[in-house]
């Protein structure tokens, strides 16, 4: 009895939750290569063509499409109400991969497609089910909305949606702090080299499970060359860009078949997405300070407090978004989830193509709370006090940031270049001093022999 009464009042607590905002963060969806590319050919390390480095596939697309079509099922309650673009933000890095990707995201929302096409994972490049620049396509989806705004008298105004895109130049710091913080890349390389140790245990398992296949298909006799920051990671990012099954790897298949050798594809697939997934998330952001997560994720942190507080004051939430879309990278995801990990003691996100983060605000009886929500799986539930004195004591002022990444560490960068100056300067009086003794030492011998000369 006692149970069945524990179950009405935990479903009743569930029928009554009434989501007040959404926050949406996710990666953007698989990519061609971003670093390896031959700037001629176009081509990667295993001689595939791409379009450009860096640069969303329709795979890609589809991911985000997706993505956007299960909010919109998982959340069609709340998101209903707001095809107003004043009520929902979407916010992008200026990389063409993101801004598409925000698009794409939108799309799946707003914009009902034939999806049995899309659910299977074996996806034909040359049908993508939209354009997206494509002027038919935006059409169709104001027929769709004009049809659905028809249907729904409670919306009204209606405006396309669009992709707002945050400006580095003026240091806006969301999407970007790796980029704006002159520092950023400085801390990266030390905590790169602080986890070196790891890095080569990670290079050592894959030496010892695929060495002898890329050395001679890379024409390699020597370990260094995986051991170079790198090298690797190369071969692996170049490895998972798009669906196996999407991939030719013919110059690659004729090697292993040359040399009567055995290689599991999907297999290093898989070590693939956790070797790049270990490479930036511990190897190159995880520092012993939590520094680079703290410095990469409070101004995303900060707007999501701003506007959640805003939501709960109930003041001017007709001028405010219901719900904020941020499409970003794996960094970005990496910076939120390495603090997570840090204050709630979570588990690190693997941010592939399409991860996503999801900030849930709602009230119930009981009060208010957020769900963290990471790939479909809650993280977290807390309430919303404490959650506000967490993140409060653990993200740093846009001053502190600021200080951070230019004043404080320019000074710091000036004061480590002024001692090399004076080490240089050191060794180049320690050398005049050696010439000097031994110019002099030699002008002496020469005297010596000089008056020896004349003696005898």
């Amino acid at each position: 009895m006692f149970n069945l009464l524990i179950f009405i009042f935990l479903l009743h607590l569930f029928e009554c939750k009434q989501i007040l905002f959404l926050f949406i963060h996710f990666r953007h969806g698989a990519r061609s290569p971003w670093i390896g590319l031959n700037y001629e050919t176009k081509t990667d390390i295993f001689n595939e063509k791409w379009e450009n480095e860096g640069e969303l596939t329709s795979i890609g697309m589809r991911q985000i499409y997706l993505l956007g079509n299960s909010i919109k099922n998982k959340y069609y309650d709340f998101i209903k109400n707001y095809f107003n673009s004043n009520n929902i933000f979407v916010y992008s890095s200026d990389l063409n991969r993101t801004i598409q990707s925000g698009y794409s995201f939108i799309s799946g929302i707003y914009y009902e497609n034939e999806l049995n096409s899309l659910k299977n994972k074996k996806f034909d490049n040359k049908n993508f089910p939209f354009n997206l620049f494509d002027k038919k396509y935006y059409s169709k989806i104001n027929e769709k909305l004009n049809e659905f705004e028809k249907n729904n008298s409670n919306i009204k105004n209606f405006n396309l949606i669009p992709v707002k895109i945050f400006n580095k130049y003026k240091r806006e710091f969301n999407l970007y702090e790796n980029e704006i913080c002159p520092f950023f890349e400085k801390a990266e390389n030390f905590t790169f080299y602080e986890n070196f140790n790891d890095f080569k245990l990670l290079i050592k398992e894959f030496l010892k499970n695929y060495g002898k296949i890329f050395k001679i298909y890379l024409n390699i006799t020597n370990d260094d060359y995986f051991y170079e920051r790198f090298n690797t990671y190369t071969i692996c990012d170049s490895f998972i860009v798009d669906y196996l099954d999407q991939r030719n790897f013919s110059d690659f298949k004729k090697i292993i078949k040359k040399n009567n050798l055995i290689f599991d594809f999907e297999e290093f697939y898989n070590f693939s997405l956790e070797f790049c997934f270990k490479f930036y998330y511990y190897f190159e952001y995880k520092d012993k300070n939590y520094e680079l997560a703290t410095i990469g994720s409070s101004n995303i942190l900060r707007n999501y407090l701003y506007y959640i507080k805003q939501h709960k004051s109930n003041k001017n939430v007709e001028e405010i978004p219901k719900i904020l879309v941020y499409s970003g990278h794996d960094s970005t995801l990496a910076f939120v989830s390495l603090l997570f990990n840090k204050i709630f003691n979570i588990k690190i996100q693997k941010g592939i193509f399409a991860s996503n983060q999801i900030f849930e605000f709602y009230k119930n009886e009981s009060g208010f709370f957020i769900d963290f929500i990471e790939d479909g799986n809650l993280s977290l539930t807390i309430e919303y006090d404490n959650f506000i004195d967490k993140i409060n004591s653990n993200i740093f002022e846009q001053d502190k940031i600021t200080k951070w990444c230019f004043k404080e560490n320019e000074d710091k960068l000036k004061n480590d270049n002024y001692k090399i100056y004076n080490i240089l300067l050191n060794y180049y009086q320690i050398i005049v001093i050696i010439l000097h003794f031994i110019t002099g030492f030699l002008i002496y011998q020469e005297f010596r022999k000089y008056f020896y000369k004349n003696s005898t």
